[in-house]
């Protein structure tokens, strides 16, 4: 989204790069999966609802940034640029895709007490 974001001139929908956060959650989450307690696996089930709500809003975002590209709000005026931004178009659409299979099951198996097949990623 920054290339595109560049490419774009930075007109229509603002960039806000939530990496550092995203990050945050991965790793506390990560120390706090070790722990086998009844606290330790609520204060996990509470970092991943926020995780997954800061990937839902990148995923927002990058529905934003699909829409505007064919809306002529993020262009470019070098026809070679202007098909680089329509190949990162098609890259979010992906992207955003299985973004959203991710998030399904994660709330499937880690909020809602799924299994995964074969007793592996047990809580």
């Amino acid at each position: 989204m920054k290339k595109v974001n560049e490419l774009g001139g930075g007109a229509g929908t603002q960039l806000r790069d939530r990496s550092r956060s995203i990050k945050l959650r991965v790793v506390e989450i990560a120390r706090v999966s070790r722990s086998k307690s009844q606290q330790g696996q609520e204060r996990m089930k509470q970092l991943y609802t926020k995780l997954l709500d800061a990937s839902g809003r990148v995923a927002g975002q990058a529905r934003r940034f699909v829409q505007e590209i064919p809306d002529g709000v993020k262009q470019s005026s070098d026809v070679l640029k202007q098909a680089a931004l329509e190949g990162m178009k098609q890259e979010l659409e992906t992207m955003v895709e299985r973004v959203k299979q991710v998030r399904r099951q994660t709330r499937k198996r880690v909020l809602g007490g799924e299994e995964r097949p074969g007793g592996i990623g047990r809580m």
